[in-house]
């Protein structure tokens, strides 16, 4: 026997086709289980009933009423609500009874059809046409099966006894696909249903507002047209036995209520049963033919006949009805004005507060017409600030005041009929729409309201007076004023023409015990946040909130528990040709901008006075700068950068994340975290962690792309304010030799994705270049040169050198020795044992607090609690340029001056800078290159090169020695040796960049680039695997850097004591220095290749010798050296 199948147990398997059987009980229809556990998206099919669509709505229904799992925006699933298919049938049937009530403003795209129980169903059963005959018997077998049923469990099925007709909504309009198209029609069990059809080509042509029937938009009654909702209140209230007839919808309609504002749920509080009579019934095509349901007649909305009155609102933006702006005052001023049968009297007034919505109010000879009055314009309370508003971005409501501040005591009803530049223009007379007067105990807002009025009368004026710790009397039209502290401001203060280029971000800092929440609009549409972080709680200090904005923005709603005010900006409208070029060097240590505009001598990335990318609301905090004004400084950018500022590029490469960040969760620069122009300057707040070392850092890759997304809105910001173009805009970015294709692709990808999130598509227009190459260009082109010319690029964590004979380039090698071997941790040390650290701290910590300089000495407590000698060191140097340090003119706090005047630390800048140099000269020479004739320094790690001499000629010798010592033979006199570097090296690059912007893939400078493998002075590297690197092959690496340290101490004695008497080290110590550069050396070559490999491992390279071997020990000896040294 054919199995069949169903969802209860214990029927009879004799069920054949289409028959008759009995009614399931409730303990049957408790045992059916949803296989999909109430997730179902997709429409549900194969319901064996003709009536399957009354029914699955039906069911709809009671799973959204019934289902805990449910409310009426979705499944619930934590803070999110997921759309279902009975949302989603529940939301189609709500558009159907909406395009009922709508229909005679429809009528053009629809038309009602009706299918009447009796007379069609007869037709079918008496039908000679079989298959007629066929659904006839199944209809009505249907039918009869509900009819037949218990009274009781009626209202469990669909009401079929009592329905006499179904009214169907046939589509005609516009994208018709189909003579007959019929959406929906009426329902005995829940008003209404709607097909499981696509009805996309009624969503493209009919709309309720900005919402669109049938869409994906799934809508609940709740956020639906109010009328629509009185209406159905109305329906309800009418038919007496309605929550029995129609149980689910009637307790849909419960949780509908509870999610309505008190506003209007005293609106339908007042609904009765008489209250139906006020709309008219639909009618299909005569008088006698009226659209019902289960007997009981559907109506369309009211119609109110238009108003012609001179009272009428002139709104650019309104598009609905119109209402009337009615006087408060009697009096004579507007007794020429018409009203509604006649003139306005100088007896008759408006109410001063109307707590029905506007737009059902009635005129005062009973009239249903909606008007305002001037509770619907102005709040009842207005917030002042203790700081002067920065009246040149911000609209000031046209007071001036230097101690307080006001916002805008406005409703959000006012901008549904006025915009932004409405409210901050004049009216007809050259009076302004809006003024603020201060007054005895107060303050008082007169605004006047565009009417189309007539002669000189064309606006209505209404005043209200607020007052300090007052009690709000609305009907006496007083209001209170009060006082709070909070700092907001908006980067940038720009007017972008479309959403897709929109990218803003809001700071707020709140104080004292209201709370503050913000809300963005545009127009008439609330703008959503597209995140907000808070990285602090208000609690002693000041709140630090940011929201992400990726739309237009015209103004902010400032929600106060319960009190709304708003703040306007003066937005700069963007437009503009010129084109940019930035070249951005991301170093290990410093971070560096230069920026060239149309071509113009390129200049270091900086923030002026008239391009400010962050306007604060208020032009001083007072008191609470140290707070509000130090959050704005601390958690997103200063209000200026340049050379002469306390800010400037570079900057260290650093990020201050939110200390309770989430990075498995959606990330924001400038607002869960950002670049610390203050690090080094002040206290870190406790909020926030700063992160350093990002460049080479497996484990920090949220944080790189976080301060590249942060330099990225920089370089935005100062095209937009400076009237650039930004798909025209070009980036250079650089990378050094010695990173992998893996590491040198990861970064490509951010780099990439960066631009065309904030520039445009065009990645033709960002360019990567080499580390090495660039300062070429600069010094070629700026400073000149001989060649062979060789640059040597010093950063924090590689030194990369480029050689150029004849111009053509012949060798770039780049190598993981650079300033961080000098004053880093070299291998599992930290600052406790850092010998530069144990040096100096001290002095640097009393010299501090003996100079008044807390905020510094607060600075430096954090950032030695990191025990990172590499920061630590980077503080000290950058004290000299301390704006509080030179202003106090403190000498003592001028790292580079104390380690020119250490003798026995000399030694470690003289090991450092001659490896490097003792390593280029054997490579050009295993080259089978001349010695160089130019030798140029670029790289912030450069600047130690004063710590051997200030003297150019002294610093020449030195490096002429070691190269006519490698190659063994002289520099022609005529044709001698010279060196460059620049006072500030770090800019070379950047500059070198913009000169030849020319991208350099990673397989342009394969054919030059090399390496020595670091066990003699010919042999180079050949991509042999790092786990082949033994012990007999470190023995000649150790080998090596023995060969290194004699040639170095022989170059010394051999020129007369030369670095005794030209770089003034301590005689004392030579032959100490020499055994202690011996120590240890395989030890720290075994480190350097484990360091090595971690690292290509973590990036997921490939693991063979990339780069010499030769500095590996070097590192360690350096950090000893140094440790040893500071014991003496």
């Amino acid at each position: 026997m054919a199995k069949v199948f169903r969802l209860h147990k214990g029927a009879s398997d004799t069920i054949k086709d289409w028959q008759t059987s009995s009614v399931l009980g409730s303990s049957q229809i408790s045992e059916i289980q949803d296989p999909e556990g109430g997730n179902v998206e997709k429409e549900i099919t194969s319901i064996p009933s003709p009536f399957a669509r009354i029914d699955l709505v039906k069911t709809a229904f009671e799973e959204i009423v019934n289902n805990n799992t449910f409310d009426l925006d979705g499944r619930i699933a934590g803070a999110e609500r997921k759309k279902t298919i009975y949302h989603k049938m529940v939301s189609d049937s709500l558009d159907v009874g909406e395009i009922f009530f709508n229909i005679q403003k429809l009528n053009d795209k629809f038309e009602i059809l009706y299918w009447d129980k009796t007379e069609d169903l007869k037709e079918l059963l008496q039908s000679s046409n079989d298959a007629h005959r066929s659904v006839g018997e199944t209809i009505d077998m249907f039918l009869k099966q509900d009819s037949n049923i218990n009274p009781s469990m009626d209202a469990q099925m669909y009401n079929f006894n009592k329905m006499q007709r179904i009214y169907m909504l046939n589509y005609i309009g516009p994208g018709k696909p189909s003579q007959l198209n019929i959406i929906g029609a009426t329902s005995p069990c829940t008003l209404f249903f709607s097909t499981a059809n696509s009805l996309s080509y009624v969503s493209s042509n009919v709309s309720f507002g900005q919402d669109r029937p049938f869409d994906n938009d799934i809508k609940p009654l709740y956020k639906r047209d109010f009328e629509y909702i009185k209406y159905l209140w109305a329906f309800k209230a009418s038919y007496e036995n309605f929550s029995e007839d129609f149980k689910a919808v009637d307790e849909y309609f419960a949780q509908t209520y509870s999610k309505l504002d008190d506003k209007k749920k005293n609106v339908l509080d007042e609904i009765d049963r008489n209250y139906i009579d006020n709309y008219q019934q639909i009618e299909i095509t005569d008088i006698n033919n009226k659209v019902e349901i289960l007997g009981h007649p559907l109506h369309k909305r009211q119609t109110t006949s238009f108003v012609n009155s001179d009272f009428t609102v002139d709104s650019k933006i309104f598009q609905g009805k119109r209402p009337l702006v009615l006087p408060i005052e009697a009096g004579n001023t507007y007794t020429s004005l018409f009203y509604v049968t006649e003139n306005w009297s100088k007896t008759d007034k408006a109410p001063i507060f109307d707590a029905i919505h506007w737009g059902e109010r009635k005129l005062q000879d009973g009239t249903l017409y909606p008007y305002l009055t001037i509770s619907d314009i102005l709040g009842d309370t207005i917030v002042r600030m203790p700081y002067e508003l920065n009246a040149k971005f911000y609209f000031d409501g046209n007071i001036s005041n230097k101690d307080f501040s006001y916002l805008l005591p406005l409703t959000p009803l006012f901008f549904e009929f006025f915009s932004v530049d409405d409210l901050m223009g004049h009216m007809h007379d050259g009076k302004k729409m809006i003024e603020l007067r201060e007054n005895a105990g107060g303050v008082s807002v007169l605004i006047r309201i565009p009417i189309k009025g007539k002669g000189v009368v064309k606006y209505v004026e209404y005043q209200r007076s607020y007052f300090i710790d007052g009690v709000v009397d609305v009907n006496g039209n007083k209001g209170r004023l009060i006082d709070k502290r909070f700092g907001v401001g908006i980067m940038p203060l720009i007017a972008f023409k479309d959403n897709e280029s929109a990218h803003y971000r809001i700071a707020l800092f709140d104080k004292g015990s209201k709370k503050v929440e913000l809300q963005m609009y545009f127009n008439q549409e609330l703008i959503k946040a597209k995140g907000k972080v808070v990285r602090r709680e208000k609690e002693d200090v000041c709140s630090v909130e940011s929201y992400v904005i990726d739309n237009k923005i015209d103004r902010i709603e400032v929600q106060i528990e319960g009190v709304s005010n708003f703040i306007l900006p003066k937005f700069k409208s963007h437009s503009g040709s010129a084109k940019f070029v930035f070249a951005v060097d991301f170093g290990t240590t410093n971070t560096h901008v230069e920026y060239s505009i149309d071509n113009a001598p390129s200049q270091s990335f900086n923030i002026l006075s008239d391009d400010m990318q962050i306007q604060r609301l208020h032009i001083d905090y007072g008191e609470d700068n140290g707070d509000i004004g130090a959050a704005f400084d601390d958690n997103l950018i200063p209000r200026s950068i340049g050379h002469s500022e306390m800010y400037q590029f570079p900057i260290r490469t650093a990020f201050a994340e939110h200390n309770k960040i989430d990075y498995d969760k959606a990330t924001y620069s400038l607002a869960s975290g950002n670049i610390p122009f203050r690090y080094e300057k002040a206290p870190t707040p406790r909020h926030n962690n700063v992160k350093t070392e990002l460049k080479w850092s497996t484990q920090k890759k949220h944080q790189v792309k976080l301060f590249l997304d942060n330099i990225y809105i920089l370089l935005r910001n100062k095209v937009l304010l400076n009237g650039g173009n930004l798909s025209a805009t070009k980036i250079i970015w650089f990378y050094p030799a010695s990173m992998t294709e893996a590491q040198c692709n990861t970064f490509k990808k951010i780099w990439n994705e960066l631009y065309v999130k904030y520039f445009g598509a065009d990645c033709d227009n960002i360019i990567s270049m080499s580390e090495s190459v660039a300062p070429y260009s600069y010094y070629i082109k700026k400073r000149g040169g001989k060649e062979p010319i060789v640059t040597i690029d010093i950063g924090g964590g590689t030194t990369d050198i480029y050689v150029v004979e004849n111009k053509d380039p012949k060798i770039l090698s780049s190598f993981r020795f650079a300033s961080n071997a000098l004053f880093g941790d070299g291998y599992n040390w930290d600052s406790d044992n850092n010998g530069f650290v144990r040096l100096y701290k001290k002095e640097f910590v009393d010299s501090l607090t003996n100079n008044g300089l807390y905020t510094l000495q607060s600075a430096f407590n954090i950032i030695e609690k990191g025990k990172s000698s590499s920061d630590i060191t980077a503080f000290f140097f950058a004290l000299s340029h301390n704006h509080e340090v030179r202003s106090k003119n403190v000498p003592s706090l001028n790292f580079l001056d104390k380690l020119q005047d250490n003798e026995q630390l000399k030694y470690v800048f003289i090991i450092f800078y001659s490896a490097i140099l003792y390593y280029v000269a054997l490579i050009m020479k295993a080259k089978g290159l001349g010695m160089p004739l130019t030798i140029a320094f670029s790289g912030n790690g450069s600047k130690t090169l004063a710590v051997l001499s200030s003297e150019n000629d002294t610093l020449t010798k030195y490096m002429k020695l070691i190269f006519e010592s490698v190659y063994d033979q002289k520099y022609d006199k005529h044709n001698d040796i010279e060196i460059r570097y620049d006072a500030n090296p770090k800019e070379s690059t950047c500059k070198g960049g913009i000169l030849n912007p020319e991208p350099q893939n990673f397989d342009n400078i394969e054919n030059i680039k090399c390496a020595l493998l670091g066990i003699n002075d010919s042999e180079f590297i050949d991509k042999r695997p790092l786990d082949s690197v033994d012990e007999k092959l470190l023995q000649q690496v150790v080998g090596e850097v023995d060969r290194f340290v004699d040639f170095i101490f022989a170059l010394n004695q051999s020129n007369d004591s030369f670095f005794v008497k030209k770089f003034n080290a301590d005689a004392k110590i030579a032959g100490v220095v020499r055994d202690i550069c011996r120590k240890n050396l395989m030890e720290y070559a075994k480190q350097g290749v484990e360091n090595r490999t971690s690292e290509l491992r973590s990036w997921g390279a490939e693991e063979q010798i990339d780069e010499t071997l030769f500095f590996m020990p070097i590192v360690g000896m350096l950090n000893n050296l140094a440790r040893e040294l500071s014991n003496l």
